[in-house]
């Protein structure tokens, strides 16, 4: 079962395919406020943004309002990620063209489903995004098996080298490319997901 779901306000959102994750049979799906955090107090400030499908966040403590909510940020090079990934559904739409899922994202204060993505190098899990979703400067380097790690602002880059494990906590591939009409689906396989940060 593959959900393709819609990188911030304005212009095209961001997509996400749960194309083959293991938490879409078990493991972890969140609900989670995508905050901001100001740490500079003793007690921490979540601020809530606007966040699109796709998106890798860092996934945080409880928030206290139900069973499973938490709160998130947006995943920094070397965190242990999961995947903003709602359904799609544009309520205020009045056209099919104002539906489609890339004019999807959550506002800020809305929870989003964040699934989480297993890493391993031979039995990794899958997701799909689009490719604007890439730093403009990295676009042309997605291609089968370069590379992908995060750029810490809430996008994805793709290169040729392999990435030094230690320093980056999330590191994919790129598995495969869907050319489609208005936009393109880049699946990325995990190899790794874990926290660096120590």
């Amino acid at each position: 079962m593959i959900f393709t779901n819609s990188t911030m306000t304005g212009g095209t959102h961001g997509i996400f395919q749960s194309s083959l994750l293991e938490s879409t049979l078990s493991g972890h799906l969140w609900d989670c406020l995508v905050c901001s955090v100001d740490n500079s107090g003793s007690t921490p400030v979540y601020t809530p943004i606007e966040v699109d499908n796709g998106v890798a966040v860092k996934v945080g403590t409880e928030t206290g309002n139900g069973l499973q909510e938490r709160y998130a940020t947006i995943a920094g090079v070397k965190d242990k990620v999961g995947i903003t990934g709602s359904p799609a559904l544009v309520k205020d739409a009045f056209t099919r063209g104002q539906a489609d899922e890339t004019n999807f994202y959550h506002k800020a204060g809305q929870l989003a489903k964040v699934y989480e993505v297993r890493g391993d190098e031979f039995d990794y899990d899958v997701f799909g995004v689009g490719l604007h979703q890439f730093t403009d400067a990295s676009q042309a380097n997605v291609k089968l098996g370069a590379y992908v790690i995060l750029d810490g602002n809430g996008k994805y880059v793709a290169q040729a080298a392999k990435p030094t494990a230690s320093n980056y906590g999330f590191i994919g591939k790129v598995h495969s490319i869907q050319t489609g009409l208005y936009y393109s689906v880049v699946r990325i396989a995990v190899i790794q997901n874990v926290d660096n940060n120590t």
